[in-house]
């Protein structure tokens, strides 16, 4: 190495330490040179930048587009590891460029801010331009670090949100929600779409989509890992036309319905009329006609919407009125007089009523409505005691019951067939734990099935999508001697086979036979089943 290439490359060395944080000269002319007084303030989810000028002290060199980037390091030196927090491409008339001699001055903007972790950072402001944005022309780093705080938050909304209305579909984009926090694992996370008349997303409004977050993770995010470049395509349910203010909010089981972050849309958007009638009548006299037994979908859209149904009893008998679905629901049962008789609310485990009363013959009403006037779709199953509490489904050629009260019983263990159909069919298992063990619940077959397991009183214990082999879910909980329900549905809501597999864990196969074998080869090792099965 010469003796002008040793200056040289010392002097290369000591570049970030010629360029000096907070003032002073540059050490040459550059194209993109940070000027003067510098700044920056940190609120929320936004960083304030500001910069006294930039100029291109060249003379021959007119620069691509520029940006200013906001880097943190754990240190001084902004070539070591870092953060980019922010970026700014700069536009306008000339394109975010510079001729010689000319700068950008009085520079203020207020930019989106992706925190860091928590710790103590070094804030650097660099330039560079198009179309290599990440090569550094020109910098400055602040003397004093900034402590950035853990945010708390466990499932935050960072980054680009954008949303598209299609008849009844709705894109969902959102580029990234983080889990912020040190030490606290979410539950199965929700992101729900809602639309206000005001800003503010704790007043009545309509929810208009939400979607479960499943995958390898059952939907669930540990400290420090987040879910990126979401795009949903879902459902929309399309509130009353007006005005409406946008938010996306998240939240986690088994509380959906708490938002843990949201953002808001600064634009409105115009809602306009001709949606869908209603589904079904507001008031006793325009009350949809319902079969005893029957399964009704319905849509509580607006709010404020209370949906009609009658059905004739023949002779005396019991009969079982619930729901199914997300949308919280409240049932009341009158008689044909409009005399109120009993209402539920989460009589089916949560969010879902179940009504189970003796019943003379004639005509009662049920009316169903939304808790806290929210928005979406249900489902109304209505059957006597006795249909499908003996193992068989709900009727009409289902296979499995669509409620627990309409539950197949099976045996532990036990291997039971079933198929999704229609895309939207739910079966329902009720299985007995004898004594305290570990109970294995898996899906086998090509369908892409979500397997969901209940206590007796309908509370959710586990969720599981794609834990098994290929499409499949596998659960392994340790239970203690009670009832228990596994409510499978396809993911898709695409029609197809599947087979439900239950067994301890220590079991091995399901009916004492050897290791792999499904049942028994003697009367010894027979697999026991329940009647009916």
């Amino acid at each position: 190495m010469t003796k002008a290439t040793r200056s040289m490359w010392m002097l290369l060395r000591l570049l970030p330490l010629l360029l000096l944080a907070g003032g002073g000269t540059q050490a040459w002319a550059g194209s993109a040179d940070i000027e003067g007084r510098i700044a920056y303030s940190i609120s929320g989810d936004s960083i304030t930048v500001e910069i006294e000028r930039i100029a291109n002290n060249t003379s021959n060199t007119t620069t691509g587009t520029l940006y200013v980037t906001v880097w943190m390091t754990a240190n001084s030196d902004l070539f070591s590891g870092g953060y980019r927090v922010a970026r700014h491409r700069i536009t306008g008339s000339s394109n975010g460029q510079l001729e010689p001699g000319e700068y950008f001055g009085d520079i203020r903007w207020t930019l989106d801010y992706e925190a860091p972790p928590p710790g103590a950072y070094y804030v650097h402001f660099f330039t560079s331009q198009h179309p290599e944005p990440n090569t550094v022309l020109d910098s400055r780093t602040f003397p004093n670090t900034v402590d950035v705080a853990e945010r708390g938050g466990p499932a935050d909304i960072e980054g680009r949100i954008a949303y598209n209305i299609s008849g009844d579909r709705i894109t969902v984009e959102i580029e990234r929600i983080a889990n912020n926090t040190s030490s606290t694992t979410t539950g199965t996370l929700y992101v729900t779409v809602k639309m206000t008349t005001i800003n503010d997303l704790f007043s009545r409004g309509h929810q208009v989509a939400r979607h479960r977050i499943t995958g390898d993770s059952n939907g669930q995010l540990e400290p420090g890992h987040y879910f990126g470049d979401i795009q949903w395509n879902l459902a929309y349910q399309r509130p009353p036309a007006g005005t409406y203010y946008v938010h996306f909010w998240t939240s986690q089981h088994p509380e959906p319905n708490v938002a843990l972050d949201s953002r808001t849309f600064a634009n409105t958007v115009e809602i306009g009329g001709g949606g869908r009638s209603d589904d079904h009548g507001n008031t006793r006299s325009a009350a949809t006609r319902v079969a005893l037994p029957s399964t009704t979908t319905g849509t509580i859209d607006p709010g404020t919407d209370t949906d009609w149904f009658r059905f004739v009893v023949a002779a005396r008998g019991t009969v079982v009125m619930e729901s199914s679905g997300d949308l919280d629901t409240i049932g009341t049962l009158f008689d044909a007089s409009g005399n109120s008789i009993v209402q539920n609310d989460d009589g089916a485990g949560y969010p879902n009523f179940r009504i189970e009363r003796a019943l003379d013959a004639g005509t009662y009403y049920i009316r169903v409505h939304s808790h806290q006037t929210a928005t979406g779709g249900y489902t109304l199953h209505l059957r006597t005691a006795n249909e499908g509490d003996d193992g068989g489904g709900g009727g009409g050629g289902d296979d499995h019951g669509n409620t627990r009260s309409a539950a197949t019983r099976v045996a532990l263990p036990s291997t039971t067939a079933g198929t999704i159909d229609p895309g939207e069919d739910e079966d329902y298992f009720r299985f007995e734990v004898a004594a305290s063990s570990t109970v294995v619940m898996e899906s086998g077959g090509g369908l892409d099935v979500v397997g969901t397991l209940f206590n007796v009183g309908g509370n959710r214990i586990a969720l599981d999508d794609d834990g098994g082999a290929g499409s499949n879910f596998r659960m392994e909980r340790t239970l203690d001697p009670g009832t228990y329900y596994v409510r499978v549905h396809s993911y898709w809501a695409v029609p197809g086979a599947y087979t439900l597999h239950l067994r301890t864990a220590g079991g091995g196969d399901d009916g004492g036979g050897a290791a792999g074998d499904d049942h028994g080869n003697t009367r010894s090792t027979a697999t026991r089943i329940a009647l009916p099965s």
